[in-house]
């Protein structure tokens, strides 16, 4: 009878914050290698084949598979990597004997495969690895536990693919691909189709032929390039096309204008805004949107207000969706939305140009947008009555804040407990950390993570002095039961907040989704009015 071989997994895990930390400067790596991109963007060649990283992307690479950097180092660019080896201990037959390494496939086939995290999934794995960066007893336990479900998510991603109707993997193919030399026979071989058959099908099933596709698909991707200050020259090399001045031609025959006169007529352009912040900001730069996709029960007030005054259409969609076909009766000719990950951003491509916003901070935002968009004047008008609307804040507040506040902003979920640091780029945060000058409590402000989690016994070990709680309103579930459990807890009991009436709800729709351009001021009232009102001339205890 034959025995299945024992096969142990050794994992070893590495954070790193450049290109250089994560792959090095040769040409190939010695282990196999998982890579956790938390931050930034990469554009690496694998195999030959070229991957585009980004926050949430998952990718594993086989032992000795060529990979080297194609793109300029991004600044924000971290992440994780976690390198296994796969040991046969069947073979073992005297004691000290080293066991035979077994070769790791990836089920791409390729030497490498790719995933992309959700966002909620993506927070749980930055949780995991974070603590496990500093040796500790179960280390090894909990690391081959989170670098398992990591390859789990590849192989339930190659089946997905591997399911996918013959058309729909020319489509994926073609965007996974667009920069390579694509025919149609190739495409139709891939398939398993005869070209003239291939394509009547392709057609049937987008609207296109599949040259048509990869024109179109290339176009847009070319005018994404050039919505973030690319060079034409650049975007068209990026964009699958080595002869500028064949690329200039076709770019104007499909989007109307040259790729030089692109940029500067971008906001005379039907813009559609995935999020109420992201048009908040547009409004402020005096451009209003085509539409605007929103999950009604998280439309502030005054975002409501202001889609109604410059009537632009509010389209109700599922929290964590983005059916991109209910964008097509409004025709937009660009999409800006939040990062979303890269299979709902290729569905957004096939109505229209899709940029994917990295920071969503107003500030930030804007001033990124401004000069794109030729809009530079109308974001100085933004930042200057932001300026003085915070100094103006702060003179109220001065009198009233003791220099040595600390104070937190708690997001109660439906599965925990999460906490903004004082490097989160979400706005309240960056409004009480940043602009009102409260302090982070000993022991969290050196969190790595924008959101981190938070359990009752650090919450009580941190005790600050101001307490902001969120009962988080979100689409399928509740934190009611998470928000009852913490009040009933006689941790949290003993806060001096707590102690002291320091304790201030906020709301997910105010604070959260609707902290943009304009909402900011709400945010603010409401932070100076808690903080005046909670002192009473009372000093900290």
């Amino acid at each position: 009878m034959q025995h299945k071989p024992r096969i142990v997994w050794e994992w070893q895990l590495t954070p790193f914050q450049t290109v250089q930390q994560a792959i090095g400067s040769g040409t190939q790596l010695d282990d196999n290698t998982l890579f956790v991109i938390t931050g930034g963007r990469a554009d690496w060649q694998v195999n030959r084949r070229v991957c585009h990283l980004e926050r949430g992307s998952l990718l594993a690479v086989e032992a000795y598979c060529p990979i080297e950097s194609i793109s300029p180092d991004s600044p924000a660019f971290q992440g994780y990597k976690l390198t296994y080896d796969l040991l046969n201990l069947s073979a073992l037959q005297q004691p000290g004997e080293e066991a035979l390494r077994v070769q790791w496939k990836a089920p791409s086939g390729y030497g490498f495969s790719t995933a992309l995290l959700d966002q909620t999934d993506l927070c749980q794995v930055e949780a995991q690895l974070s603590e496990l960066k500093d040796w500790q007893p179960e280390r090894d336990i909990f690391l081959q536990a989170a670098g398992s479900t990591l390859l789990v998510q590849l192989y339930n991603e190659q089946n997905i693919q591997e399911k996918q109707p013959a058309i729909e993997r020319a489509m994926t193919h073609i965007k996974q691909h667009y920069r390579s030399t694509l025919t149609r026979e190739q495409l139709a071989n891939q398939a398993g189709m005869s070209p003239w058959h291939f394509s009547r099908k392709f057609k049937e099933q987008s609207g296109y032929s599949p040259m048509d596709y990869l024109l179109r698909y290339r176009m847009n991707r070319a005018q994404e390039h050039l919505l973030q200050g690319m060079r034409v020259q650049e975007a068209s090399r990026l964009s699958g096309f080595d002869d500028v001045f064949y690329f200039s031609k076709r770019f104007k025959a499909t989007v109307g204008i040259t790729p030089a006169r692109f940029a500067e007529h971008a906001a005379d352009r039907r813009i559609a805004a995935g999020l109420p912040r992201i048009a908040e900001a547009l409004l402020a730069l005096d451009i209003i949107p085509c539409c605007v996709l929103a999950y009604p029960p998280l439309i502030a007030e005054h975002q409501q207000r202001l889609f109604d005054q410059y009537k632009v259409p509010v389209i109700p969609v599922p929290q964590y969706a983005l059916p991109a076909g209910a964008l097509l009766p409004y025709r937009p000719q660009w999409i800006i939305t939040q990062r979303i990950p890269e299979s709902d951003r290729d569905r957004l491509r096939d109505i229209a140009p899709t940029l994917s916003v990295v920071d969503i901070d107003s500030r930030h935002f804007i001033a990124d947008l401004a000069p794109l968009l030729g809009r530079q004047t109308q974001a100085d008008a933004w930042r200057q009555s932001y300026d003085h609307y915070l100094m103006s804040a702060r003179r109220r507040l001065a009198p009233h804040l003791d220099a040595r506040a600390t104070a937190l902003i708690i997001r109660v979920e439906g599965h925990g407990y999460r906490y903004m640091n004082s490097k989160s780029h979400i706005s309240p945060a960056s409004l009480l950390y940043d602009e009102l000058a409260l302090r982070m409590p000993v022991g969290l402000a050196d969190a790595s993570n924008w959101c981190s989690t938070l359990d009752i016994a650090r919450l009580a070990e941190a005790d600050p002095n101001y307490v902001f709680i969120e009962n988080r309103v979100f689409e399928g579930g509740s934190s009611d039961a998470y928000m009852q459990r913490l009040l009933e807890d006689p941790r949290w009991l003993g806060l001096k907040a707590v102690r002291h009436k320091r304790v201030f709800p906020i709301t997910t729709r105010t604070w959260i989704t609707g902290c943009g351009a304009f909402g900011y001021q709400q945010v603010v009232d409401q932070m100076v009015d808690y903080l005046i009102q909670s002192e009473s001339g009372n000093e900290l205890s």
